[in-house]
């Protein structure tokens, strides 16, 4: 539990939107997301499956890079501003940077570096 907000309605909340719509992109990337009424800032977490997992992606292929984003509700525009830098970062050039990370620390300056576009 972190910031007042339990891991339970983390998953409730995350689950729900993905019944609405799926958030797999495609390019092995997958982008779940909710917004939550009692987040104080938003969160973003990265994983990465080097096997893949069934996201029911709109291109057929599996996900590899998975970023989970939490947003405050009441903050209106901030979700879908990370959702772009995100998409903007998940070109193949970046999606190759991320595969080819060696180690946590590799896998932080990869998710650090400034976008271009």
């Amino acid at each position: 539990e972190a910031s007042g907000v339990s891991a339970e309605n983390l998953t409730i909340e995350v689950h729900s939107r993905e019944r609405l719509m799926g958030t797999a992109t495609g390019g092995g990337v997958a982008i779940p997301h909710a917004r939550i009424e009692s987040l104080q800032r938003p969160v973003l977490a990265f994983g990465r499956s080097s096997g893949g997992v069934d996201w029911d992606a709109p291109d057929g292929q599996l996900v590899h890079f998975v970023f989970l984003l939490l947003t405050p509700a009441r903050q209106e525009g901030v979700q879908l501003q990370i959702l772009a830098s995100i998409a903007r970062g998940m070109t193949s050039d970046g999606r190759e940077l991320l595969g080819g990370a060696r180690d946590a620390g590799e896998l932080r300056s990869v998710l650090g570096r400034p976008l271009n576009g």
